[in-house]
């Protein structure tokens, strides 16, 4: 049987734009969701969450396929600004969920 009990989860447009940053919260899990634009990924970057450990997913296009990269890191932040910096300039969107801070 499918368990079919209802969930909420909280969308925030930190600009203001659905098409720009936006975290996402589901309720009763300790995880976090951050979207950003490659375009904007310098700033998210500047975010607390960006030193959080978890897991991303690059989106976009490469050699005109569609491409995805999905990767983990201890500091997201690190990791994005370097060894998955090349890749990140060929792709549209920057997602990061299953933040956590670590203590």
């Amino acid at each position: 049987m499918i368990d079919t009990k209802g969930r909420s989860l909280e969308l925030f447009y930190i600009d203001g734009h659905p098409d720009g940053m936006i975290t996402a919260e589901l309720f009763n899990w300790t995880g976090h969701v951050f979207v950003t634009p490659r375009t904007r990924l310098t700033e998210a970057l500047k975010r607390g969450e960006a030193g959080y450990a978890g897991v991303y997913l690059l989106l976009g296009e490469k050699d005109g396929q569609d491409f995805a990269y999905i990767g983990e890191a201890e500091d997201l932040g690190a990791r994005l600004k370097g060894s998955v910096a090349k890749l990140i300039a060929l792709l549209e969107t920057a997602f990061g969920f299953g933040l956590e801070r670590l203590s």
